[in-house]
C-alpha cells in the first residue's frame, strides 16, 4: 500500500502534523509510473481540500496534533419554518417561492398571506399556530407566546427544548418582516398625531424583528427586500442553512432598521411639539439620520478609508468637475 499525505511543514523532514491522508493500493500490474500517477491524483484531491480547511479556519493544531473544527454550516440550523409578514412586498413572492422549493413551511398573515396565496404559494395561516384570530382591527396579530416563543427558543438549551415541547411550540427559523410605512404616511398627513399616522406605528412587526435578531444563533431575520436574493442563494447552496456570519449581519441590519424606525417616530412627534406649551427647549437626546451616499477614494490621509453621508434632504453641494470624491 502506498498513499498521499498533506501535512504541516516543521523542522523535521516529512514529520509534521498530518492534515489529510489517503491510501493508494499497489496493484499487481503497477509500474512506478502508474502508481505515481494514482498517488498524484490523490494529492491533487487532498491538497485543495486541506487548503480549504485552513481558509475556513477549521484546522487547530496543538501539541503536534490536528483537530478539525465544525464548519459554520454544520453548526447552523436548517430553516424548516419561516414567518413572512411584510408591508413592502417587493420581491416577496420570488423569495417565498424559493423557500417553498427548499421545503420550508411558510407561515403568513393578512395581506402578505393573500399575496402569496394568489401567487400559488402554499401558506399556513398564523392563526393555526396561535389558535387565536387577529383582533382589534389588526392591531394584534403576532403578539402571542406561540409566535414569540417559537422565535426566542434557544434550540441548544435542553430545558427550553423540554418547555417548548410541553407548550407545543413550533420553532420558527426565519423571520422576514418589514415595518408599516410610517414616514410616508406622516409626510402626507397634516399632523403626526393623525389617527391614520398613528396606525402606521408598527408594534408586532418591530417585536418580531427584535426577537429574531436577539436569537440570531438559531433564527435568521430579513428586514429588506435587498437581502432576499443573497439569502436565498446561500440557503439553496447550503441545504437551507445560513452561516453564522450571515445571521449576525442580518441581525445587525435588523436592529438598525428598528432603531431608524423608532427615530422617525420620535422626530415626527418632536417636530409636532413646536409651539406646544409643554415642549422642551432642548431635547435631552438629539439624534440625526444620515444615509451613506458613496465610498470616498480615501480619508483625511491617503492610507485611511472614508465615506460620504447625507441627511434626508440629500447632498448640500454639487460637484462641478475634478476627480471622483
Amino acid at each position: 500500500v502506498s498513499g498521499a499525505t498533506v501535512h504541516v511543514v516543521d523542522e523535521e523532514y516529512d514529520r509534521g502534523p498530518i492534515i489529510l491522508q489517503a491510501s493508494v493500493p499497489v496493484l499487481p500490474n503497477d509500474t512506478p509510473e502508474t502508481l505515481a500517477a494514482r498517488v498524484r491524483y490523490q494529492e491533487h484531491y487532498l491538497y485543495p481540500k486541506a487548503v480549504a480547511l485552513f481558509c475556513d479556519g477549521r484546522v487547530k493544531i496543538a501539541d503536534k496534533k490536528v483537530q478539525f473544527l465544525p464548519s459554520p454550516l454544520e453548526a447552523s440550523p436548517r430553516v424548516k419554518r419561516a414567518l413572512i409578514s411584510v408591508s413592502d412586498k417587493t420581491g416577496v413572492v420570488e423569495f417565498a417561492k424559493g423557500l417553498h422549493e427548499l421545503g420550508v413551511e411558510i407561515v403568513s398573515t393578512s395581506g402578505t398571506a393573500k399575496t402569496l396565496s394568489e401567487a400559488g404559494i402554499p401558506i399556513r395561516p398564523l392563526a393555526s399556530m396561535t389558535g387565536f384570530p387577529e383582533i382589534l382591527d389588526g392591531r394584534v396579530k403576532t403578539l402571542h407566546p406561540n409566535v414569540h416563543g417559537a422565535i426566542l427558543l434557544r434550540r441548544s438549551d435542553p430545558k427550553q427544548a423540554r418547555e417548548a415541547e410541553l407548550f407545543g411550540l413550533e420553532p420558527i427559523d426565519l423571520v422576514a418582516v418589514n415595518l408599516y410605512p410610517f414616514a410616508k404616511t406622516a409626510a402626507a398627513a397634516s399632523s403626526a398625531y393623525d389617527p391614520a399616522v398613528i396606525e402606521k406605528i408598527d408594534i408586532g412587526g418591530a417585536a418580531l424583528i427584535r426577537a429574531a435578531a436577539k436569537n440570531f444563533e438559531d433564527v435568521a431575520v430579513l428586514t429588506s427586500p435587498a437581502d432576499y436574493a443573497s439569502a436565498l442563494a446561500e440557503l439553496t447552496a447550503s441545504q437551507a442553512r445560513l452561516c453564522d456570519s450571515t445571521r449576525r449581519k442580518l441581525a445587525l441590519a435588523a436592529f438598525r432598521h428598528t432603531a431608524d424606525y423608532d427615530g422617525m417616530i420620535a422626530r415626527a412627534w418632536c417636530g409636532e411639539m413646536r409651539g406646544d406649551a409643554c415642549r422642551e427647549t432642548f431635547s435631552p437626546l438629539l439624534t440625526t439620520r444620515l444615509t451613506k451616499v458613496q465610498d470616498l477614494r480615501y480619508g483625511e490621509n491617503p492610507h485611511q478609508k472614508a465615506a460620504l453621508y447625507a441627511n434626508e434632504n440629500g447632498m448640500s453641494f454639487t460637484q462641478l468637475h475634478g476627480k471622483e470624491l
